[in-house]
Formats: C-alpha cells, structure tokens, sequence
C-alpha cells in the first residue's frame, strides 16, 4: 500500500496518484456540520463521487480500476475519520491499494 502523504486540515484539497497504470485526482473534502471525510477520485475519464471515507472497506467495488483507496487508523478506535485533522494529526492515514493487495484484502480475484 502506498500512503496518500501531506493531507492537511484544509476542508478541500486535491491529490495526484501517479502508479504504472496512469494517474488519478483525488480530491478530499471534510464536512464540519455532518463531521465526515468523503472523496471524489477521477480516473481514465470516468470518476467516483461523494464516496464517504470508512475504516476497514475498499471503496470503489463497483469500479473495475486498477487501485483502490483504504483508510487505517492509527488509534485503533475503529472511528471513521470525522475530524478536520484527522489526518494531519496522523490518527488516520489513507492509502492507495494496488490490484495485488486488493486481492489479499477482499480474500480472491474479482470475476
């Protein structure tokens, strides 16, 4: 997995995923008033929007992209992430997952 680094408390930022299989724009939001992280990752001309960031899950199952985006917390509280610094604080780190580590983590292949 490769960590997704120098997400800050900002509540819109925008990220550049660069792997072997081309690139992809996250773009990550955090909502006060409802005290959640959700996403919008653009990907080969297709994109995933409104996606809501979640302990222990792939987020994109339905897409058939080469990565997928996994969020673990460091605390082991089992918390989604919900505060503006979740991240910068380092209590959350979010990661891309490539094909292999997806087929680790979801216990086989998808057909």
């Amino acid at each position: 997995m490769n960590q997704i680094s120098n997400i800050t408390d900002e509540s819109i930022q925008r990220h550049v995923l660069i792997f072997d299989r081309g690139e992809a724009v996250v773009i990550l939001r955090h909502l006060p008033t409802v005290e959640m992280w959700k996403m919008r990752v653009e990907y080969n001309g297709d994109y995933i929007d409104g996606v809501k960031l979640s302990l222990g899950t792939l987020h994109f199952r339905h897409k058939n992209w080469p990565f997928d985006i996994a969020v673990l917390a460091t605390d082991n509280t089992g918390i989604d992430p919900y505060r503006a610094d979740d991240f910068a604080s380092g209590r959350c780190k979010l990661y891309m997952v490539t094909p292999e580590e997806m087929i680790e983590i979801r216990g086989g292949d998808v057909p």
